[in-house]
């Protein structure tokens, strides 16, 4: 990883210093012993949300990934079930192309105002998958209120909060408004 990154859990880094827009990394643990590369930002200005908790992520090790990318093609994939040899081989080549693919990942979220744009192209990718990362969508509600894309943030909170029981996001909204 570039320097600046530290390991904030297992197989978890995220960029150190103080950024509202933090650059993170991950390998992660996939069905059928695989595992994969996956980068993305924590955003410190998007809570992150469980039951009726909201937690804020404002320090490289409180990061938590509001948007993010799987390694893409599935050939970055490493398998648990593959020989040591194999497994050898495979990861010069999955180190190369995930450090690339993070970059252009990196370098495209680097202002707010390029958000909406990559969670765009994220949708554009794979819509089911995107429809099932709530956080991405709870994230582009946040960025696009602040950068005053009102009915974008409007259609987000929509996607959103349909997922949850409405007594639950009023509670939700609630502790976020004190």
């Amino acid at each position: 990883l570039p320097l600046g990154f530290q390991r904030t859990a297992n197989r978890v880094w995220a960029m150190t210093g103080d950024q509202d827009i933090r650059p993170m990394f991950s390998i992660r643990a996939w069905k059928g012993a695989t595992y994969a590369p996956s980068w993305g930002i924590s955003l410190a200005m998007v809570p992150h949300l469980s039951g009726q908790t909201a937690k804020w992520h404002r320090t490289h090790k409180s990061a938590a990934f509001d948007i993010w990318e799987d390694a893409k093609p599935r050939h970055m994939d490493l398998s648990t079930l593959d020989s040591c040899d194999a497994i050898s081989r495979a990861i010069p080549s999955v180190v190369a192309g995930s450090r690339l693919q993070a970059k252009a990942f990196w370098d495209s979220t680097r202002q707010l105002t390029d958000i909406p744009t990559a969670l765009d192209r994220l949708l554009s990718q794979d819509p089911e998958w995107f429809s099932m990362r709530p956080q991405m969508r709870l994230a582009d509600y946040v960025v696009s209120k602040r950068l005053g894309l009102y009915d974008r943030a409007e259609t987000a909170w929509a996607a959103w909060s349909k997922l949850y029981d409405q007594a639950e996001v009023a509670a939700i909204l609630e502790k976020l408004n004190r």
